[in-house]
C-alpha cells in the first residue's frame, strides 16, 4: 500500500480538497482499494474512489505496455511450454467489471444481461499473467469484438 501511496500521494494530497474535513491520502487509498476488491458502493467513499482511480490511471503507461519484440519471442516460448500453444505471445479477452449506476441518460447502456451495471474491459496478458494492455472505455452493451475493433490495439496487430 505504501508503495502505491508514494506514487499517487500528490494527486490525493489534502491541499487538493475543498472540504472542511479532508480525508487523508492513506484513508483515500485504503477506501479506493477496498472498493476495487469488494465492489461495494457507498456514497461516502465515492470521491475517494474517483480520486484514487484518476491517480492510478495516470500511472497506466508506467506499468502496462505492449510486449517488445524480444518479449514476444520469450512469451511464445513460455506459452508453448505452459500449454503447447505455438506462436502465441499474448492472450486477449473481455471481462465485465461491475460499477455503480451512472447518473445520466445513458445509464442503461451500462446495464448487463444479468441486470447490473458494468464496463466491458478489454485486456491483454502475457505468459506470466502480467497485464500488457487495457481498454476500459466501453459500456457493457458493446460486444467484445466491437471493443477490439475500436481499440488502438487492432491497428497495432494489423
Amino acid at each position: 500500500m505504501y508503495y502505491i501511496l508514494s506514487l499517487i500521494r500528490n494527486e490525493l494530497d489534502l491541499a487538493n480538497s475543498r472540504r472542511g474535513l479532508p480525508v487523508s491520502p492513506e484513508i483515500q487509498l485504503t477506501l479506493g482499494l477496498q472498493y476495487y476488491a469488494t465492489n461495494m458502493f457507498q456514497s461516502t467513499v465515492c470521491l475517494c474512489v474517483r480520486r484514487v482511480s484518476l491517480a492510478l490511471a495516470g500511472l497506466f503507461t508506467q506499468f502496462i505496455q505492449l510486449p517488445t519484440d524480444d518479449e514476444r519471442i520469450l512469451n511464445a516460448q513460455l506459452f508453448y511450454t505452459i500449454a503447447g500453444m505455438r506462436s502465441i505471445y499474448a492472450l486477449i479477452d473481455g471481462v465485465l467489471i461491475k460499477i455503480a449506476s451512472p447518473e445520466s441518460a445513458i445509464a442503461e447502456l451500462f446495464r448487463c444481461r444479468k441486470g447490473y451495471f458494468a464496463l466491458n474491459v478489454l485486456a491483454i496478458l502475457d505468459a506470466k499473467g502480467s497485464f500488457r494492455y487495457m481498454d476500459v472505455r466501453h459500456p457493457e452493451s458493446v460486444h467484445d469484438m466491437t471493443a477490439l475493433d475500436r481499440s488502438a490495439l487492432k491497428m497495432l496487430f494489423e
